[in-house]
């Protein structure tokens, strides 16, 4: 993919590292089914930070 314009990809990274990190924390804390919802609800947010705030348009 192609970044958005005037990013700055050193915070970008740094963001995307704290998010991934406080929600695989999560994902880990829970047990039983809900772990997988807890899962799916990671990969949703994720995808979603990366497509409305680092990929282009």
């Amino acid at each position: 993919g192609v970044f958005r314009a005037g990013i700055d990809p050193h915070a970008a990274a740094l963001t995307l590292t704290a998010l991934i990190d406080g929600l695989a924390t999560h994902v880990l804390s829970v047990s039983g089914p809900e772990s997988a919802t807890a899962a799916d609800a990671m990969h949703t947010t994720l995808t979603t930070h990366v497509t409305h705030t680092i990929l282009a348009p």
